[in-house]
C-alpha cells in the first residue's frame, strides 16, 4: 500500500495506492504551510485491557527474523521538490508496551523498518 500527501499549486493532494483520490483546501489551515517540518509514521495496536492480546504484523519482535515489515518506504521531500537524503529523522522508538511490541531492522537510510510483536 502507498500513500502520499503533496502541496501543490495552493492545496494538499492526498495519492492512495497511487491515485489521487482528493485534495484539502490549503486555506483549510488559518495560517497555512506548504511544507511539513515533522514527519510521523508509526504502527497501532488497539487492545484496552492491561495486558493486550493481539498481535502485530507477524507476532515477531521488530528485529526478528520473520518479522512483518509495516513500513516499506519513506520518501520526503523538500519544498522544492527534491528527495531528501535524510530519511526519517528520528524511526520509531517510543513504544507504549515494549515488552511485547518492538522496532527492528532500521536501515541505514533510516527509510525502512520493522514493527511486530506477539502482544501480552
Amino acid at each position: 500500500m502507498t500513500f502520499g500527501v503533496e502541496y501543490h499549486e495552493g492545496n494538499w493532494w492526498i495519492n492512495y495506492a497511487n491515485q489521487w483520490i482528493g485534495y484539502l483546501k490549503g486555506s483549510f489551515w488559518p495560517e497555512g504551510f506548504s511544507y511539513a517540518p515533522v514527519h510521523q509514521v508509526f504502527g497501532e495496536i488497539y487492545d484496552s485491557t492491561e495486558k493486550p492480546k493481539t498481535q502485530m504484523g507477524s507476532g515477531k519482535f521488530g528485529a526478528e527474523t520473520g518479522s512483518t515489515e509495516m513500513n516499506g518506504s519513506i520518501d520526503i521531500l523538500n519544498p522544492n521538490q527534491q528527495e531528501s537524503d535524510q530519511g526519517v529523522a528520528n524511526p520509531p522508538g517510543n513504544l507504549t508496551e515494549p515488552k511485547w511490541y518492538s522496532i527492528g531492522k532500521v536501515n541505514a537510510g533510516r527509510t525502512t523498518w520493522h514493527f511486530g510483536g506477539p502482544g501480552g
